[in-house]
């Protein structure tokens, strides 16, 4: 049963107590003007019973609060999107992107339901070597100039998972995240393998595999 209708059932309930309560209230009082007891109306039953209803009612409404969903919007300033490949020697290549946009929209506290989308702009990769990003940034690997965007969506797959697909270099495959998170941040990390979304230049020189990491910032 979903919540709004449980709700509106409780809200039912209550006014049927109320309704009821009132009608024996009526039948308890006396014909004359003395002020005659009346047991059914003593015993309070139907009080307890509106007390119940209060109870559930506001303990579901606590319910319904904590489980509204949080939005975050996913920006350089409260976001860091970085990359890294292993070269020659096994030396890790670290990158990091500066322009990208998105929204993340999940449960707290406990991150089991989520809904992410990221928009990166291929040209803002950052690195410390300029030779090597523009050597990233060729159409031997991200073709940043046929394709200038990367695209990621994803959902939540209990607390310690998103199950997504990433869009580069005009093809998508699924990319799933393992996820880390704490009160204030969240860590999002996955390995893709670079053949399969076209870059298969160099395989002697830069490892296939490539490591993506998102980490946010929560308020």
């Amino acid at each position: 049963m979903s919540i709004a209708l449980l709700l509106r059932r409780l809200h039912a309930q209550h006014h049927q107590t109320v309704f009821e309560s009132a009608a024996e209230h009526e039948e308890c009082q006396p014909r004359s003007h003395r002020r005659t007891p009346c047991a059914a109306f003593a015993g309070a039953p139907r009080s307890k019973h509106f007390v119940h209803v209060l109870v559930s009612t506001g303990a579901l409404l606590s319910l319904t609060a904590r489980a509204a969903p949080a939005e975050l919007p996913l920006t350089p300033a409260t976001t860091e999107v970085s990359t890294r490949v292993w070269g020659i020697g096994l030396l890790p290549v670290d990158g990091t992107f500066r322009e990208f946009s998105g929204t993340m929209a999940y449960s707290r506290p406990d991150f089991a339901q989520c809904d992410v989308t990221l928009s990166i702009q291929a040209t803002s990769l950052a690195m410390a070597d300029p030779e090597r990003r523009d050597e990233f940034l060729s159409p031997d690997f991200l073709d940043a100039e046929r394709f200038p965007a990367l695209s990621y969506r994803g959902s939540c797959s209990g607390s310690d998972k998103i199950e997504g697909t990433l869009a580069m270099r005009g093809v998508s495959h699924a990319l799933p995240l393992k996820l880390e998170h704490t009160d204030h941040r969240l860590t999002a990390e996955g390995d893709l393998d670079r053949r399969v979304w076209g870059m298969t230049a160099k395989p002697l020189m830069v490892g296939r595999t490539v490591r993506i990491r998102v980490i946010v910032r929560l308020p």
